[in-house]
């Protein structure tokens, strides 16, 4: 039976100006015979192959693939706008000598992996011919070259003789074909070897000679001329002469070389004697060497050598923290990355006596790798809206421009051309020091400057809090007094709140209150809006003017510009009434405000609303306010969104954001927030979504979300209820398990059925397809819900809405208060509905209500003691309401977003609530909710402190499959 065997031919040619290449084949095996090739690899069908190789074979098919004509020229090419052909490239001699340089590279590792794994090789493959023939041995020790010295009185006669490990290999008169010149690899009869010492054309004279005879009066001329260089590399033999024992005091000799495998930098070694090495293993006791008198004349002597010695040298550089490894190459101890042991060998140089040291440094492209110790000394000066960083960074004697060494960190390129022709290789450490400012910083010419927004960055940087309070105001440092113009003593927690808003207000920096709802930003607002008021006044002082409370200045006017959905202007001018009553407010909304922007001037707050300031936008952008302040500032997170455009272009000193809910779908939401309160804080927003938002939520790097935490935390102050209401009442939540009716139940399955095929055949990356699925996940939600709710002709019962009658009867008549909020207003028509039919009083509040209406219905419900129930559909309650006469929540259809939930419950469990609360959230079982929430429990738990849970979460195919089961 044939089968297939991977087969590396080897196309050898001697011409200088040629590349030997090496081609993977697939070759037909009989009876561990190679016969007839059967197709050469190639992109075209290398999947075909690919499960048959091994990880190894796949490396070195894809070394083939960079000795090609074609990738050579792609390589080499690269940095030029005109391409050259490889003939062409070869015609420049520093281009040639790159080339030759890269390629010897490869293939000389690539000879040794093969040999070291016994992997097929050939020179030469025919398809008419069966591969056999031209099967490589493959030999894993080099060969040893000895120099037969014998005198007469005529002149001189001396051989090459090579050899194996336990024979001689003979060179004269046989087939002798270079594949590689230096380091030697060559082939003798089908017999594949490797010399060390000589480079292969050096070879060439002993394949038609047995022996080369110097007569007497060439003897001087040709030693100096040919023997000299060969002398130094090899073993010497000699007759006739006189030898003369000589000693030196040995050197280590350190080769930086690239481990192929590993493709880690290791330290080859050798020991060095004068200009005489002998190789690490090798157990000989002496070498005889030619040296030449001071009249010039060549002479023999013999080196002893001192192993004492050597192993002493050795064994110091292992107490130094290097270890020999399976290669027998010296590493470092703890090496992981590729240049490990390059950066610890020079942080350890001054610790040894250099002295008793040769070291050869590695190349990389032709060019040397610096061996020289660096440093770097950075400082930086504060500006007004910005960092200037200065940095002194010195490799050796030569220091280099800050700025190029952050570019290459930032295009995470770490070898740096120095300007006297060598490489520096970028420590790690300066890549995890400086990689945010490479990536935040401006780099322009000289400069390397950083935005006030990112004073982390250089918090991070210089790690001196002494230092980094002189660049920016610390908590410590600034001195926070109460505004007289506040009429309310604030809660500890407020009154810290309200601190940390003025301490960015004296820095100049935006800042998110993003304390949990219910806790009082609006409070902790004013009190910032007071503080800058009255700071203004101090720097430009007024007539005193009187008030109930107290004598106070009058001053320049704050003009804080506070946008808000519709529903909470009479909530701001209430708060303002009450807390801080001699601020100047002007309420821009309705068909009767003002389209003069000089009326702004001479105002201290003016509110309005998110659709008003779109439609205003070029009226509120003719002026600069001291205060752009936005409430529910989720209203921005589309940053593509028209009022997010508009928002972001207005001019301000000082930028705010309210949100109990600040990021309610992903991390473009807080990247929007960002943005808009420190512009470019966190760079672009391609720039953020491939540092941050990709790693966070697709791969949950904690390493990614760490950064981003530590960029944005200064400016966000979220509070939790039960973190600073030690005096807020019990809250218990539950969940109630409805069990849909028969005819409901039968309709559910119908209807899922019907969805599941379709549902799963479509490409939920497509905007058209989202819609659709979450078109058809509504109409199950709906039929969960109340048959009704799908068809409204539908006289069928609802379990749930059974179960949820059952819970209010004995409500209400304990006088309970109880919020019902659903997602849907038709869902709250039915229970209307019954409520009318049971003449049960009951409020009503949905999106579609005018604010005199909600004003009314609020009332209501808080202050007639008849009015046991407010049906409230979600988004409409989610933001503004003050219910605590309420002590029960009830959700009817739970969904994705908790923090929609959470806004609900807040309403009725917030500051100045007395009663205990109860939260039930009702699920039909069997259906759609109860997955959901389940899929919400096991599958869908947060990743960070800033992402939420969005629909497109929900459209993952896997979460699809699992609702469908």
């Amino acid at each position: 039976m044939n089968n297939l065997a991977l087969v590396f031919h080897i196309k050898s040619n001697n011409s200088e100006r040629s590349i030997c290449q090496i081609e993977p084949w697939m070759v037909q095996l009989k009876d561990n015979t190679l016969t007839y090739p059967d197709s050469k690899i190639s992109d075209l069908n290398f999947d075909n192959y690919k499960a048959q190789f091994t990880s190894l074979q796949i490396k070195l098919i894809q070394l083939c693939k960079e000795l090609s004509v074609k990738e050579i020229e792609k390589y080499f090419n690269k940095n030029t706008k005109k391409p050259l052909s490889l003939n062409k490239l070869l015609t420049d001699n520093r281009i040639s000598l790159l080339i030759h340089q890269k390629t010897t590279r490869i293939i000389s590792e690539f000879i040794k992996i093969c040999i070291s794994e016994s992997q097929y090789l050939c020179h030469h493959i025919s398809r008419d011919d069966q591969t056999q023939k031209y099967r490589l041995e493959l030999n894993a020790n080099p060969l040893q070259a000895d120099l037969h010295f014998s005198q007469t009185e005529s002149g001189i006669e001396y051989r090459l003789q090579l050899n194996a490990a336990n024979s001689e290999v003979k060179l004269y008169g046989k087939n002798f074909d270079i594949i590689l010149n230096d380091p030697p690899w060559f082939c003798i009869n089908q017999n594949i070897y490797t010399l060390p010492q000589l480079n292969a054309n050096k070879l060439k004279p002993f394949v038609k000679n047995k022996s080369i005879f110097i007569p007497k009066n060439k003897v001087h001329e040709y030693f100096k001329i040919f023997i000299k260089e060969i002398a130094s590399k090899t073993e010497i033999k000699t007759e006739g002469f006189d030898i003369q024992s000589i000693k030196f005091d040995p050197k280590l000799k350190l080769i930086f070389t690239r481990d192929f495998l590993s493709n880690r930098f290791v330290i080859n070694y050798e020991f060095q004697y004068d200009d005489n090495s002998f190789a690490k293993n090798s157990k000989k006791e002496k070498k005889i060497i030619l040296t030449f008198d001071q009249s010039g004349e060549p002479s023999f002597k013999s080196i002893i050598r001192n192993f004492h010695s050597e192993q002493k040298l050795v064994q110091e550089l292992l107490a130094e923290g290097f270890i020999i490894n399976d290669a027998d190459n010296l590493e470092f101890k703890d090496c992981v990355e590729e240049f490990d042991t390059i950066h610890y060998f020079i942080s350890i140089k001054n610790k040894i006596d250099l002295s008793k040291y040769q070291i050869i440094p590695a190349e990389i492209d032709g060019k040397v790798i610096c061996l020289k110790a660096s440093e770097i000394k950075t400082s930086y000066q504060k500006e007004l809206d910005w960092f200037d960083v200065y940095a002194s960074v010195r490799i050796g004697d030569i220091e280099i421009p800050f700025n190029k060494l952050l570019k290459n960190i930032k295009n995470n390129n770490s070898l740096y051309n120095l300007e006297n022709g060598e490489i520096f290789i970028i420590p790690k450490e300066w890549f995890a020091k400086f990689e945010l400012i490479s990536k935040f910083a401006e780099l322009d010419d000289s400069i390397v400057r950083i935005n006030k927004s990112n004073f982390t960055i250089i918090d991070n940087l210089f790690h001196t809090k002494t230092e980094h309070e002189s660049a920016i105001v610390s908590d410590e440092e600034f001195e926070f007094k109460m505004p007289k113009l506040m009429n309310v003593d604030l809660r500890g927690y407020q009154l810290q709140g309200a601190k940390w808003l003025c301490l960015h207000q004296q820095n100049g920096l935006g800042a998110l209150l993003a304390d949990d709802m219910g806790l009082g930003k609006t409070i902790q607002t004013l009190t910032a809006i007071c503080h800058l008021k009255e700071s203004l006044t101090q720097s430009n002082p007024k007539p005193l003017i009187r008030t109930l409370f107290d004598d106070i200045e009058q001053n320049n006017f704050v003009k804080a510009l506070i946008i808000m959905p519709t529903s909470l202007i009479f909530n701001w001018q209430n708060e303002i009434l009450k807390f801080a009553p001699s601020l100047k407010v002007y309420t821009h909304t309705g068909s009767k405000r003002s389209k003069d922007y000089s009326f702004f001037e001479n105002q201290d707050i003016i509110l309005t609303t998110y659709q008003t300031a779109l439609i205003d936008i070029k009226l509120f952008q003719k002026i600069e306010y001291n205060y752009i302040i936005l409430d529910e500032s989720h209203y921005i997170k589309n940053k593509d969104s028209k009022i997010f455009k508009a928002l972001h272009q207005l001019k301000s000193i000082n930028k705010l954001s309210l949100s109990g809910t600040p990021i309610e779908n992903s991390l473009s939401d807080l990247f929007s927030q960002m943005e808009f309160l420190n512009p470019n804080i966190l760079g672009t927003y391609k720039f953020f979504k491939q540092e941050f938002q990709i790693p966070i939520e697709k791969k949950q790097d904690e390493e990614s979300l760490t950064r981003l935490q530590s960029m944005v935390n200064p400016y966000i102050l979220r509070r939790l209820k039960t973190d600073v209401l030690s005096d807020l009442p019990e809250m218990t939540e539950q969940i109630f398990y409805s069990e849909m009716s028969d005819a409901q139940s039968k309709l559910f399955e119908e209807k899922k059925s019907q969805a599941r095929n379709q549902i799963l055949n479509i490409n939920s990356e497509e905007n058209q397809s989202k819609i659709l699925i979450l078109n058809i996940l509504m109409s199950l939600r709906k039929i969960a819900n109340h048959p009704r709710l799908f068809d409204p002709s539908n006289d069928q019962d609802s379990g749930k809405f059974n179960d949820v009658i059952n819970q209010i009867e004995p409500l209400i008549q304990a006088k309970h208060k109880i919020l019902i909020f659903s997602n849907f207003t038709s869902h709250l028509d039915i229970y209307g509905n019954y409520f009318n039919e049971q003449n049960w009083k009951y409020a009503r509040l949905t999106g579609s209500d005018s604010p005199s209406r909600r004003t009314k219905e609020i009332d209501k419900f808080n202050s007639d003691d008849a009015c046991h129930l407010f049906l409230i559909s979600i988004k409409a309650g989610g933001v503004g309401l003050n219910l605590t006469a309420a002590n029960y929540v009830f959700i009817l259809d739970p969904w994705w977003n908790p923090f929609i939930e959470n806004q609900a419950i807040a309403r009725a469990y917030r500051i100045g609530q007395k009663k205990a609360i109860t939260v039930i959230r009702f699920i039909s079982k069997s259906s759609i909710e109860e997955k959901i929430q389940l899929l919400q429990a096991k599958k869908l738990k947060l990743v960070s402190h800033f992402t939420e849970i969005e629909d497109s979460v929900l459209l993952q195919n896997e979460n699809l499959k699992y609702i469908f089961e």
